[in-house]
């Protein structure tokens, strides 16, 4: 089972360009299933309540070290930034983080644009889904 933030570069996700269907050709174009991948395979659950938020951060704006209680991948979608986590790590378009439940860990955007993704949750509610409830707990 995971213990860190992981992050996993899209491209060590194998790409599936086509399929055979009676011995027919069928283009996909470029399909990356997560279950492929035997990281986000244990990750992802079986059966789950997915709770999942567009997020962005401009560049320099940062979310600060947090945890919750629930384990949480983000897809980064567009720009670049930075994982913080026992220092910084880059963050690039198409990277996958995976994060445990508990674990503390921020990000930063990046110049020019920031960064921008999808934050899934696998558990109960997404994060910020009762807004005056939230689910996480920054780090003092």
């Amino acid at each position: 089972m995971l213990s860190t933030v992981t992050i996993i570069p899209r491209s060590d996700v194998r790409a599936v360009t086509e399929v055979f269907e009676d011995g027919e050709r069928h283009f996909l174009g470029e399909q990356r299933d997560f279950r492929r991948h035997p990281l986000l395979a244990e990750f992802l659950a079986e059966t789950v309540r997915v709770g999942i938020a567009w997020v962005r951060l401009g560049p320099g704006q940062t979310l600060e070290p947090h945890g919750h209680p629930t384990r949480s991948m983000i897809l980064v979608c567009r720009g670049s930034g930075v994982l913080l986590d026992n220092g910084e790590k880059p963050l690039n378009e198409g990277d996958i983080v995976l994060v445990p439940a508990g674990y503390p860990h921020g990000f930063r955007g990046l110049d020019p644009d920031g960064v921008e993704g999808l934050s899934i949750q696998f558990e109960g509610l997404g994060l910020y889904e009762d807004v005056e409830n939230p689910r996480v707990k920054f780090e003092k």
